[in-house]
């Protein structure tokens, strides 16, 4: 069924080329076709379900295939690009091939067996490259949540507030339709964790709402560049690096660091962390969210926050708080994905769980073995999604 076949774009400004194009693949492919590299920018944009291989006419007006093949990399990146072309200059192959990273690049006339091997070629590239993406998606996830785990021993004030902000600010991304979620996924759980290097004394006094001293919030000032360098060091979190360094710059350019990006050159998972870390400060200080969002979106405060983002915001997070109710249980009553509203603290009085951590299965594991040794007695506040 059409359906099942892989979906490809092919662009050139000459129609009965498109028909030829559509002729020899329309077996084994999904062919969409743009007569523009403007149009097939449009389709890239609209559509959910992504392109396996586009492939373009060099020598197009207005935009010509090397610029439209750069673009398609930026919105698109896993789309494989080949080019195809009776113009035989090598100076403009070489740029698009550096420009776009073409896989092959094509001449006119290009026989039918010779096309459908480099679609057949560029569909196993395809391949890889989504096969290798997931592979490294999964392994970060994965080891980010291992480490979340350990940190949620280690400081559980901070654990909870990462697994809170998390969240907050997956649900704006998915809204947003963010490229490379991952990273900002992964942005958010680490934006908070060059707060570890901070005094114990200091970290209890945030924690509290304590005033600070002048010293103290410098200190707190360092954090996002802490932690940037922390993650600098790993190897393709680049991008994840650059979010947790632009977490703390307002939308006009103030804040830090101090230099002259601004608007939507600041990361993207930047922008949602600067807000998101605002809307839960407002909300550590008893405002509901639909209230918190209003007080932000005060035109007082309105050049601070990328105003698309708070337009989102605004449509995902209070229905997601009204499909939330808050609960009183016993340890028997707890369950994976309940949000604590107290913190949970041991016979001792020592800290477990702090106030703003979603339960998870290592949660439930370390409170069993705690409740065993030295007793769990409380009851827990906690609030539930509704089912």
């Amino acid at each position: 069924m059409a359906k099942d076949k892989p979906k490809i774009l092919c662009v050139d400004d000459e129609p009965e080329v498109l028909q030829g194009l559509k002729l020899h693949l329309r077996r084994h492919y999904t062919v969409q076709t743009a007569t523009s590299g403007m149009e097939g920018l449009q389709i890239l944009q609209s559509t959910q379900e992504p392109f396996v291989v586009v492939l373009s006419d060099m020598r197009m007006p207005e935009m010509n295939g090397a610029t439209f093949l750069k673009h398609v990399r930026e919105v698109s990146p896993n789309s494989v690009r080949m080019l195809l072309t009776g113009y035989t200059d090598i100076e403009s192959a070489v740029s698009a091939i550096n420009d776009g990273w073409i896989f092959r690049f094509l001449t006119k006339p290009c026989p039918p067996d010779v096309l459908l091997q480099a679609f057949e070629a560029a569909l196993q590239q395809y391949h890889l490259i989504t096969a290798e993406k997931q592979l490294l998606e999964q392994t970060l996830r994965g080891s980010m949540r291992m480490l979340m785990d350990i940190l949620s021993v280690i400081d559980p004030e901070f654990s909870g507030y990462s697994k809170r902000i998390r969240e907050y600010v997956r649900a704006i991304a998915v809204a947003a339709n963010a490229p490379s979620l991952w990273e900002i996924e992964l942005g958010s759980m680490l934006s908070q964790i060059g707060i570890v290097t901070l005094p114990t004394q200091l970290r209890d006094r945030i924690s509290s709402g304590a005033p600070l001293t002048k010293q103290e919030e410098e200190l707190i000032l360092t954090v996002p560049e802490i932690g940037f360098r922390f993650i600098s060091h790993i190897p393709r979190l680049e991008g994840v690096s650059q979010i947790v360094r632009y977490q703390s710059k307002f939308f006009d350019g103030s804040g830090i660091p101090d230099d002259k990006i601004q608007g939507e050159d600041i990361p993207l998972g930047a922008r949602i962390l600067r807000l998101t870390t605002d809307l839960m400060q407002l909300e550590r200080n008893g405002l509901s969210i639909a209230d918190s969002l209003k007080r932000l979106s005060k035109p007082i405060n309105q050049a601070k926050y990328d105003p698309k983002l708070l337009e989102i915001a605004q449509k995902t997070l209070i229905p997601m708080a009204e499909r939330v109710q808050s609960l009183v249980v016993d340890y028997a009553g707890l369950r994976v994905g309940d949000w604590l509203m107290s913190n949970v603290n041991d016979a001792e009085g020592r800290l477990l769980l702090s106030a703003g951590s979603r339960i998870s299965q290592a949660d439930l594991v370390r409170l069993r073995h705690f409740r065993a040794l030295v007793g769990i007695t409380q009851e827990f506040q906690i609030e539930r999604e509704i089912s």
